[in-house]
């Protein structure tokens, strides 16, 4: 399991870094569209490569994210109850992001 586990580590930092990538390239693309726009030349399709570079950037990171337990949720709240509570709630919002992401 742990070589399992390993992979999946490995796997998910290199679609992070392509995401970092993916980032990059959106901030500097909408930055050089901005300046373009300033002489009338604008960058075409900027706004499907933006759109599409989120989505590279969201879903690239989402698995490393969730891999090292660093997902934003609303800690006051949950701590408020029990560890057994907190599993259950914990063991349900994994199941509901498996259901949306299949």
């Amino acid at each position: 399991m742990k070589g399992f586990l390993s992979g999946v580590e490995r796997i998910s930092k290199f679609l992070n870094i392509i995401a970092g990538i993916a980032l990059t390239f959106l901030m500097c693309l909408t930055i050089l569209d901005v300046i373009l726009r300033f002489f009338k030349r604008p960058v075409v399709g900027t706004y499907e490569l933006v759109a599409f570079s989120g989505a590279v950037v969201i879903g690239f990171s989402m698995p490393l994210t969730s891999f090292v337990r660093q997902h934003i949720f609303v800690d006051f709240l949950i701590l408020k109850f029990s560890q057994k509570v907190r599993n259950i709630f914990n063991i349900g919002t994994r199941c509901l992001v498996i259901a949306l992401f299949y």
